[in-house]
Formats: structure tokens, sequence, C-alpha cells
């Protein structure tokens, strides 16, 4: 019983981690601090040039 209340805590734990990772990112983006470029694509190197595009947009 305690090895997987043990483990159920790490996982919230891993999870909240992220999430303040994220929550961190997204205020960086929102700032302007950061210059962003998005590409979606069908492949990675496809998606790779829409994103500089758009960054040189």
């Amino acid at each position: 019983m305690k090895k997987q209340i043990i483990i159920i805590l790490l996982s919230f734990l891993a999870l909240s981690i992220n999430a303040i990772t994220a929550n961190q990112l997204q205020q960086m983006h929102n700032s302007g601090e950061l210059i962003v470029g998005k590409g979606t694509a069908n492949t990675e190197m496809e998606a790779d040039k829409l994103a500089l595009q758009d960054l040189a947009s």
C-alpha cells in the first residue's frame, strides 16, 4: 500500500513540475521576450521551413 501511495505522489509531482514549466513557457511567450515562429506540416523539415518563414515575417 505504501509503495502505491509513493508512486501516485511521485506521478503527481512529475505532472506538476511539467505544468509549472509549461506555464512559465507560456508566460515568457506572452511577455514578448521571445521571438516565436510556428510551423505545422507533415514532415519535420517542412514544419521547420514554415517556422523560419513565420519568424521572418
